[in-house]
């Protein structure tokens, strides 16, 4: 929609920041310089026929090589180090959860079912074309381990209650929220980021003013 509304852009110089050039497609990453430089990457169709089809369907080394190079001039790229010295670094604190029985039992329930699905594809169609299937077969199994009715809508298991195992990490977060909040109330900083979108908010429960999904 917005490289659509570039021509209504009337500037002198253009520039374009982001943090994921391409995150789920070569289209993205063409959509940002038909902003900044219109044409460049050619019409969108000659460019899906040049870059995109080759690349992602059959992993073309030439023509990724050839899209590097085209595009390398104009990427800017700064890394915090570089650009925000002042800023301490991370802490990261790493904690394993454990899943319970039954949420463990889906999982491999569902790692058995999309190997045999992901074997059968690649024998057929070949390693590069099966990308997207194990894409897809990978989010499934992250969405188990955060919340096993994230997988309602994909058919894997039933929408009734009593059907979807609960989620350990939920568990764990519940036992940390007083811990946290008490840390909102006195003045801290606190942002919960979820990787996927809530299943269902109503069984999650309202979130604390001071955690925010995104």
């Amino acid at each position: 929609m917005i490289a659509g509304r570039r021509g209504a852009l009337d500037a002198r110089q253009r520039l374009c920041l982001t943090s994921t050039p391409m995150e789920n497609h070569l289209g993205e990453l063409w959509s940002l310089f038909d902003i900044i430089l219109p044409g460049f990457l050619d019409s969108e169709r000659d460019f899906n026929r040049t870059f995109r089809i080759p690349i992602e369907k059959y992993d073309d080394i030439v023509c990724r090589t050839a899209l590097v190079q085209r595009i390398q001039p104009f990427l800017l790229r700064r890394t915090k180090t570089e650009v925000a010295i002042e800023l301490p670094p991370k802490t990261e604190i790493l904690q394993s959860i454990e899943l319970g029985e039954a949420q463990r039992d889906l999982y491999e329930t569902i790692h058995v079912s999309i190997h045999d699905n992901e074997q059968l594809e690649i024998a057929t169609e070949g390693l590069a074309r099966s990308r997207l299937t194990i894409l897809d077969a990978l989010l499934k199994l992250r969405q188990v381990c955060c919340d096993p009715r994230l997988l309602r809508g994909n058919g894997e298991i039933s929408a009734g209650r009593s059907l979807s195992p609960s989620s350990a990490k939920l568990a764990v977060l519940a036992t940390m929220l007083p811990q946290l909040v008490a840390a909102w109330t006195a003045g801290a900083g606190l942002l919960t980021i979820c990787h996927h979108a809530c299943a269902d908010r109503t069984q999650t429960g309202p979130a604390h003013p001071a955690v925010h999904a995104g």
